[in-house]
């Protein structure tokens, strides 16, 4: 398909609207205020001019910031290129929401009108626009989640052994991230089975649910 079949197919005019849609709101979401004490730590690990100290300062402040390895990892990249200002440092989220989005799009099967859906639902949620001017993990924690819905969603509703694969594929980064980005949710992971069958839940669909559901809250 040709650049200008692409620009005219209904598909891709949708998609680029909605990855428009969701840069335009983290820019408009991210504020230049001043950094609150957490994303003081982070930015302060962020700034290190080398990895080196960025993984001694990581070692001896033993704060929350390790157990978010993936997010510092990616903040500390981000500062490198984008620079330690506090909108520069919060921008970093657009990319975990714009990946999210792109997972909506480029993964979900099944009707377009789901894919709108979820996301005017992400666009226009008060949580979502307070977190993205967070230099904190949530967006990420986000995209993990979207992530695994995405893949453990299509092949409960829109079955299709050739794209088993990609599903799987796709659910394994997505708790990458979540484990990554949080290491307190590996805990909550293995520990979510126990607490349901005590509490009664003994479908294991419903367990399997509870579990990214437990993982996805900020």
């Amino acid at each position: 398909m040709t650049f200008a079949e692409r620009a005219t197919n209904p598909t891709a005019r949708a998609v680029l609207a909605c990855l428009t849609l969701t840069i335009l709101v983290g820019l408009l979401a991210i504020r230049p205020d001043s950094l609150w004490i957490d994303e003081a730590n982070s930015a302060s690990k962020a700034i290190q001019p080398n990895l080196s100290a960025f993984v001694g300062l990581l070692k001896t402040d033993r704060g929350s910031d390790l157990q978010m390895p993936a997010y510092m990892v990616a903040l500390w990249g981000w500062e490198k290129i984008f620079g330690k200002t506090e909108y520069a440092l919060r921008s970093l989220n657009i990319m975990f929401f714009l990946s999210a989005l792109a997972a909506v799009w480029l993964g979900l099967r099944g009707p377009a009108g789901r894919r709108w859906i979820f996301t005017l639902l992400a666009c226009s949620s008060a949580y979502l626009w307070a977190y993205l001017s967070e230099a904190r993990p949530y967006l990420l924690q986000f995209c993990g989640a979207t992530w695994t819905a995405v893949a453990w969603n299509n092949p409960r509703l829109f079955p299709d052994p050739a794209l088993v694969a990609r599903d799987w594929t796709l659910a394994f980064l997505g708790l990458l991230l979540l484990f990554a980005s949080s290491l307190s949710t590996v805990f909550l992971w293995l520990a979510w089975p126990w607490s349901s069958f005590g509490f009664g839940c003994h479908n294991r669909r419903h367990v399997f649910y509870g579990k990214h559901c437990c993982l996805s809250l900020p």
